[in-house]
């Protein structure tokens, strides 16, 4: 498994996580590396928690009939909406990209119609939400908590969370007790 990440400290999370590489994405050439520890032939899926140019770059690195995934947009969402992403290496690569967002909806159709989105109804996304919350029962995922803060913190998590200098996910107490 190889890991890419932006921080020393993500890629040691990475490796504590497993990782038997890891890469910081932000340092040049990387995307040479991986295709080097892969001896040439790519990688078969690549989670695509960035978006914009790592998405870009992510190509380079795909096997042959390997999947991408793009799952998040961390960079910039409004990058999704320009037309840095070409078909090309994406037809000349011989993988595929699959976007993976777990949102769901009322009226699919409607939003089908309206925003050109694909969203599973409201029967789906819980079908799903029950599957997931069974794996973390049996303890098969497992969610990885960065940091728990207080309510007044909030503001500052977030910046850091836009400036993506958080690790995991943040858990935010408001005070009150049940």
């Amino acid at each position: 498994m190889i890991a890419t990440a932006g921080s020393a400290e993500k890629l040691d999370f990475c490796r504590e996580l497993g990782a038997d590489h890891v890469i910081n994405y932000r340092e040049p050439n990387w995307a040479e590396r991986v295709v080097e520890l892969t001896y040439g032939r790519g990688v078969d899926v690549a989670f695509d928690a960035v978006g914009g140019s790592v998405s870009v770059e992510t190509f380079k690195v795909m096997g042959f009939n390997g999947r991408h995934l793009m799952v998040g947009f961390a960079e910039d969402i409004q990058l999704e909406d320009g037309d840095y992403l070409s078909p090309r290496p994406i037809a000349y690569g011989n993988f595929d990209v699959c976007g993976v967002c777990l949102v769901y909806v009322t009226d699919p159709l409607a939003v089908r119609r309206t925003l050109g989105f694909n969203w599973p109804s409201r029967a789906e996304g819980l079908d799903a939400h029950t599957k997931i919350l069974e794996m973390l029962r049996t303890e098969r995922i497992s969610t990885v908590i960065g940091a728990e803060i207080e309510w007044d913190d909030l503001p500052v998590a977030l910046e850091r969370m836009a400036a993506r200098q958080t690790v995991g996910r943040l858990v935010v107490s408001t005070g009150a007790h049940a």
